[in-house]
């Protein structure tokens, strides 16, 4: 029996991957929600830098891919896909391990999706919810 390929093992958001000395990984902060602070009534353009992890096994494919990023603003304005070529090669179990380093300016708060495809083919959604909260500034008062 052939079974397809290549298959989706991790995808995740994080702050950071490190190589541990035997060649595991490990993902550092694993986040879906970010809290931005400020003084306006409505969130202003505010910079992001985070990680997405994705790993894949082969399966019984074997050869070139294109991996693409593409980022969903909550109101669904799409944004310019992140490509990444691949190559699958060897034993079934083998496959490959991306860290995309993300820098975006977000310019809205609500629930953003980065689709993860592969060979033309939506394989998953990674969701990441950006909450505003505005705080005051002004004369503190205390109470006696």
């Amino acid at each position: 029996m052939t079974f397809g390929g290549p298959y989706l093992q991790v995808a995740a958001i994080c702050e950071k991957v490190l190589s541990e000395s035997d060649g595991a990984l490990s993902l550092i902060r694993m986040v879906d929600r970010f809290t931005v602070a400020g003084q306006a009534p409505e969130m202003t353009p505010t910079p992001f830098s985070f990680t997405i992890f994705l790993a894949f096994k082969a399966g019984h494919f074997r050869g070139k891919a294109t991996v693409i990023i593409t980022p969903t603003t909550p109101t669904g304005l799409q944004g310019q896909g992140l490509t990444l070529p691949v190559l699958f090669e060897g034993d079934d179990e083998r496959g490959v391990v991306l860290r995309a380093n993300m820098n975006m300016l977000i310019v809205e708060d609500g629930r953003h999706w980065f689709d993860v495809s592969i060979l033309d083919s939506v394989v998953t959604r990674i969701p990441m919810m950006v909450v505003y909260q505005q705080t005051r500034i002004g004369p503190h008062h205390e109470l006696s």
